[in-house]
């Protein structure tokens, strides 16, 4: 099996079978993408064993768009000591 899907902005490719007894993660970065991947996952003799691949390409690498970052929690406000008048 293979299938080219994103993800929240990953893209995966996956290549061997879904139950397969050892999985690979294969993680491009920098200007690499998971297609970087495509001759490794095409590979006759790595289709026979029973390995499931994912190649992935994290958002923002390669060229891809990057997620918009979470947004920061709002500050709680100070706590104030009261104060003593003398």
């Amino acid at each position: 099996m293979n299938t080219n899907n994103h993800h929240e902005g990953w893209e995966l490719r996956e290549s061997g079978p879904a139950g397969a007894d050892h999985a690979v993660l294969l993680l491009a970065g920098a200007l690499v993408t998971a297609a970087y991947y495509d001759d490794v996952l095409a590979e006759p003799r790595l289709k026979e064993a029973s390995v499931r691949f994912v190649a992935a390409t994290l958002p923002g690498y390669g060229g891809t768009r990057a997620r918009s970052p979470l947004p920061s929690p709002k500050a709680s406000p100070t706590r104030r000591s009261p104060t003593s008048s003398t």
